[in-house]
């Protein structure tokens, strides 16, 4: 039996943090649409504005499940990863630090990704629904 930090020696470190870094860099991206849709559009300054107020709470865990499930998507496509629950759990810790280093620098203009306590349930939600034909079978029976 292998101790735990044996079995966090052995997760694919570099391609997770990859993977986390082509996350946010899709999400940078949706936001600089968004905003170059909204400054040409008022139709969607208007959605802006009212999933910005009433519903922001909602509209910030739906956009931080979405970057957990791109990030799983995003996954998938290295095919030299096993992907398992232990890899899972360690790609929600490689956004969290992608995450945390993208906020810190300034680079989302609507903030509507980062990482505040609500963003990171919302990306493990995210992670782990859309992955979970990788850690159904490990359930106890």
């Amino acid at each position: 039996m292998r101790s735990p930090l044996e079995r966090l020696k052995q997760l694919p470190w570099v391609a997770l943090l990859q993977v986390a870094a082509l996350t946010a860099l899709a999400a940078i991206a949706g936001e600089y649409l968004l905003l170059w849709l909204a400054v040409y559009s008022p139709a969607v300054q208007q959605v802006i504005v009212l999933l910005g107020g009433p519903l922001g709470f909602i509209t910030v865990m739906a956009v931080a499940m979405a970057v957990g499930a791109i990030a799983v998507v995003i996954l998938e496509q290295f095919k030299r990863i096993l992907i398992n629950t232990g890899s899972l759990w360690a790609l929600v810790g490689c956004l969290a630090i992608v995450l945390l280093l993208v906020q810190s620098f300034g680079l989302l203009p609507l903030g509507l990704v980062g990482i505040s306590y609500s963003q990171l349930i919302g990306v493990i939600l995210g992670v782990f629904l859309k992955g979970q034909a990788y850690w159904k079978s490990y359930r106890r029976r």
